[in-house]
């Protein structure tokens, strides 16, 4: 006889642990990032810091074979930026992450799967950057290279977020 499916996921199942010190590890990462960058358009150097703030995370089971489990993440990206007349200013400027009561600059939704001890970043939502579209696993390479290319954007900030973490 078949076991009954059930779609609770414990707590101290591995792959939930991984996915928890993932979520953990790409907010520390989001958190610590500060760049330096020269605006073209305004002609200045800036110092820009992101924080992650209402991040709510999830995992559950789903009826595939192939990806027993499913993560969906959550949180609000803010991002706090000083302009600097040279880069040297900028440099050596202490920028202050952004208030609680600052609002939010952009809203971002991450669905992850789990297959072979793998989460793999599935798809993406980013309600004010990134065009305000949604992405995909396809798409999260040119992202991640446009990050490498664009620092006055958030892509920078959610590199953390795209990367397969191995189980464990």
């Amino acid at each position: 006889m078949l076991a009954a499916w059930s779609p609770i996921v414990s707590a101290a199942d591995p792959a939930v642990v991984d996915f928890e010190r993932f979520i953990k590890r790409a907010r520390a990462q989001t958190d610590a990032l500060k760049q330096v960058y020269y605006d073209d358009q305004f002609k200045t150097w800036n110092r820009t810091a992101y924080v992650v703030r209402n991040l709510r995370y999830d995992v559950v089971k789903t009826q595939s074979l192939v990806n027993p489990l499913a993560g969906k993440v959550s949180f609000w990206l803010m991002m706090s930026f000083s302009n600097y007349p040279t880069q040297e200013e900028a440099v050596a400027a202490k920028i202050e992450p952004p208030e609680l009561s600052a609002v939010p600059n952009e809203r971002v939704e991450l669905a992850f799967l789990y297959s072979e001890g793998v989460w793999q970043l599935a798809s993406g939502r980013s309600a004010v950057g990134l065009g305000g579209t949604n992405w995909t696993h396809a798409s999260v390479g040119t992202i991640s290279a446009a990050a490498l290319t664009q620092p006055a954007s958030s892509y920078r900030a959610l590199v953390p977020w795209m990367s397969s973490r191995r189980g464990r």
